[in-house]
């Protein structure tokens, strides 16, 4: 949980916009700078997708690789190399497992688009250059 007031000066990062996964996440670091933050594990909230559902296989790979690197980035300003390469580590094992699901026939190409964006942003990333969704944003 996050004060209002705290909620209204930070405000949500714009740059999940279209697709906010670590929305959350991202806030959450930058709010405990201000004061402490409280689990309400009884609370409930409603989520409302919005009218065109969720963005397509690549986008989701991409942004799900491009906006953790963001959070990490900015969640530990003294990041050390045992950081980055436990990042490296994490985005790789949850990558193996989503590749799990090229077993599904319903799943493959969902699951190879989105494979596609992951290493187009990481590629990006390696490159140190701003990652771009070449010609699809």
């Amino acid at each position: 949980m996050w004060k209002t007031a705290i909620v209204a000066e930070l405000r949500f990062n714009d740059d999940f916009v279209g697709y906010s996964m670590g929305e959350d996440v991202d806030f959450s670091l930058r709010a405990r700078r201000r004061g402490k933050l409280i689990m309400a594990p009884a609370a409930r909230l409603r989520h409302l997708q919005p009218a065109g559902g969720r963005p397509d296989g690549f986008r989701l790979g991409y942004f799900s690789i491009y906006n953790r690197y963001q959070i990490h980035r900015r969640g530990l300003t003294d990041r050390s190399w045992r950081d980055v390469a436990a990042f490296a580590y994490a985005w790789s094992l949850d990558t193996i497992l989503m590749l799990r699901h090229l077993m599904f026939p319903g799943r493959t190409l969902s699951t190879l688009s989105e494979l596609r964006g992951r290493l187009r942003a990481a590629g990006a990333l390696l490159r140190r250059k701003t990652p771009s969704l070449g010609g699809m944003d």
